[in-house]
């Protein structure tokens, strides 16, 4: 009987499969991708794409608003066109925390002082005493989903 050759690569583990396909290669060893994986990516890519395109626009429309918004206007006299101060904007910061995180750090405005704006949150002076409050008694009844309980609630 021969004595089985170990392989030292693997051990006594099952080698891989090492079959030649259609056109010689390994089927074990793929080298790249196939066309459909190239096609699905592709897709993928374009839908990204597309949606990133919307966000360009709308952004894009509202940089243009804010622009109108804030150039002073022009006007056209018998001597040529002149160009009107435009009103003065500020950029008002909101005082309530919630505000800054829900609306961003501030606002454009016409006015130096934001109408909308509820203020800072008042600070709680103290907080209340405790009381100690002990249960006494407890009374519930069998197949029923109330529970009544008596409780002694001490003042310092």
């Amino acid at each position: 009987m021969r004595a089985r050759r170990v392989d030292p690569t693997y051990g006594d583990l099952p080698r891989p499969d090492r079959r030649r396909g259609s056109r010689g290669r390994t089927l074990g060893a793929r080298r790249g991708q196939t066309l459909l994986e190239v096609q699905v990516s592709f897709v993928l890519l374009m839908i990204g794409m597309a949606g990133i395109c919307r966000v360009v626009v709308m952004q894009l429309r509202q940089v243009r608003q804010l622009e109108l918004r804030l150039e002073a206007q022009v006007v056209n006299t018998r001597l040529g066109q002149t160009m009107l101060s435009g009103q003065p904007y500020y950029l008002v910061p909101w005082q309530n925390p919630w505000a800054q995180k829900l609306a961003g750090s501030g606002q454009i405005l016409g006015w130096a002082t934001n109408p909308c704006d509820p203020g800072t949150l008042p600070v709680p002076s103290s907080a209340p005493p405790a009381n100690p409050v002990t249960v006494v008694e407890l009374d519930a009844s069998p197949g029923s989903e109330s529970l009544t309980a008596y409780v002694d609630v001490s003042a310092p």
